[in-house]
């Protein structure tokens, strides 16, 4: 495995990076509790959306393009979900959150290839718009969610002591994998971005 990674470091540089600075940080903070299990569930669960939204940024790098407003789309996402389920119950905000996101992304993506705006301004500009929404519906107060079961379901749920947040980036992961590599669309998204006229042509 190491004499494979060596062979094909600049394929494996982010694994290779992950390990080296995972090790500095075991060996300059392990009597600060750096390894303890539990802090390393803590790690996990508090870049688990991170890794989530990196799954999709993939496909939007793999298409030629970037997306700037991923950040502040996911804080707008978390105010509608918050206020939504403080009405309707957690049903209804997984649906509306789930719009948010599908909404802007629509909106992104017409700008980008309909109407020829490049996608760093387009997200650029939506990075601000979704934030000063966000600020506005929420009157720039923490909107807490009250709703144990999503809360478990979406957050700090734990199967014995696998967090919940585990499965879901196991499942986005797969999916994402066998999407982007195995299907015709992942094909074209990976022919577009290495060139949008050939891959047109094609």
């Amino acid at each position: 495995m190491i004499d494979f990674a060596l062979k094909h470091w600049r394929q494996n540089i982010i694994y290779i990076g992950f390990v080296l600075i995972f090790m500095l940080f075991a060996l300059t903070l392990n009597d600060r509790g750096f390894l303890n299990p539990n802090n390393l569930l803590n790690i996990f669960r508090q870049t688990a959306m991170i890794a989530i939204m990196a799954i999709a940024m993939t496909y939007v790098l793999s298409a030629g393009e970037i997306d700037l407003s991923v950040g502040a789309v996911a804080g707008l996402t978390t105010v509608t979900v918050a206020l939504t389920i403080s009405v309707a119950g957690p049903l209804a905000g997984v649906a509306v959150g789930l719009l948010t996101g599908i909404a802007v992304g629509v909106c992104n993506g017409w700008l980008t290839t309909r109407v020829g705006i490049p996608s760093f301004l387009t997200t650029l500009a939506m990075m601000g718009i979704a934030k000063g929404v966000a600020m506005w519906i929420s009157d720039t107060s923490a909107v807490p969610i009250l709703s144990r079961s999503f809360a478990w379901f979406f957050g700090g749920g734990s199967l014995g002591i696998v967090p919940i947040l585990f499965f879901w980036i196991l499942i986005f992961g797969v999916w994402g994998h066998i999407q982007l590599k195995h299907t015709g669309f992942g094909r074209r998204v990976l022919a577009t971005g290495g060139g949008e006229t050939a891959a047109r042509y094609t």
